[in-house]
């Protein structure tokens, strides 16, 4: 009997001696899940240490099931098909459904991959979903035929200029691993491919005195222009500028009242070695001839000297106007001719 007394005391004086006392109660577990496409894709579920790889259904759908309330991340991969991270959390007693999950041919962590066309070199632009390791970006992308690279790296963004290209395709091939700064390394493979449409002309316009300017949808190369590839019908002068634009200025007259036809040969050449499908031609028609103004003007007075003016809105052949001039009272007069600029 003295025993069990000291017992009890001990116990009671211990209970005493605690400021608090915790006691912990397991939640109920919870789920996560969540419907993929393509279906044939893995889902894998990490926490911490733990990792839980799950194939979809035929028709896409995952479940993860007794997990205890927490962080977890999901990491979903489909062959042929970037791969994709989610985070979420789990509560007790709650399913977690993540929705509906569409994985790109573009790896993770690429968001996207973009390109501009630029005079002489391709600007390529990465925007990735988080920060990488820079070191090895020479390494990290490498072109296919060969080219000068110029990288740069702004936040989650890479850039890179293809210098001095000159083909009609290029093939931009991304390593299989890449690091990111939480020194993650991300297995992926994945190809960029750019295949220069043919050129085209973008753009042709005529403004006051027959000026025409041609814009087209890639740079042209300069080398391979000439006036041999431009032909304008019937012939007509022209002064030939050559650029990214072609323009043609007048350097003479049009004759009146004529539907002028230019051809562009499609030989014509961009930067990137392609060329126009077919030759491309366009039209326009002259004003008909009319007389601009004369001097003295129509019914004026008090005329001084014996020389009538007129300025006519086209060069006149000379052989048409003698006898086509009239004056009343009928009186002896001789024509000359000159040409205005």
């Amino acid at each position: 009997m003295k025993k069990v007394l000291i017992l009890v005391f001990l116990a009671v004086l211990f209970i005493a001696c605690e400021k608090e006392v915790t006691v912990y109660i397991n939640d109920e577990p919870g789920q996560i899940s969540g419907q993929v496409f393509p279906a044939n894709a893995t889902v894998m579920l990490k926490q911490y240490q733990m990792n839980t790889t799950l194939n979809c259904d035929e028709d896409g759908f995952f479940l993860f099931e007794e997990l205890q309330p927490g962080k977890y991340n999901l990491e979903i991969k489909a062959d042929g098909y970037g791969t994709q991270l989610i985070s979420t959390e789990v509560t007790a007693n709650y399913n977690q459904d993540i929705g509906k999950i569409y994985l790109t041919d573009i790896p993770y962590p690429i968001r996207n991959v973009s390109h501009t066309q630029m005079n002489n070199y391709i600007r390529l632009t990465v925007q990735l979903y988080e920060q990488i390791v820079t070191d090895n970006l020479d390494s990290l992308i490498t072109v296919s035929p060969e080219a000068e690279i110029a990288f740069g790296y702004s936040g989650n963004t890479i850039s890179a200029e293809l210098q001095n290209f000159l083909e009609d395709s290029v093939t931009i091939h991304f390593s299989e691993a890449i690091e990111t700064f939480t020194q993650r390394v991300i297995d992926f493979a994945y190809d960029y491919e750019i295949q220069f449409a043919d050129l085209e002309v973008n753009n042709c316009s005529i403004s006051n005195g027959y000026r025409i300017s041609c814009s087209f949808t890639q740079p042209l190369m300069q080398e391979s222009l000439s006036n041999s590839l431009i032909t304008v019908v019937p012939a007509a002068n022209y002064e030939i500028n050559f650029g990214n634009t072609i323009t043609l200025n007048p350097s003479g007259a049009f004759q009146p009242s004529t539907e002028y036809v230019v051809t562009f040969k499609k030989e014509i050449m961009s930067v990137f070695n392609t060329t126009l499908s077919e030759d491309y031609e366009m039209s326009f028609e002259t004003n008909p001839l009319q007389v601009v103004s004369t001097n003295p003007y129509h019914e004026q007075y008090f005329v001084e000297g014996n020389r009538i003016y007129f300025d006519f809105s086209s060069t006149i052949k000379e052989s048409t106007i003698m006898d086509n001039i009239t004056i009343e009272p009928a009186s002896e007069f001789s024509i000359t001719t000159s040409q205005n600029n």
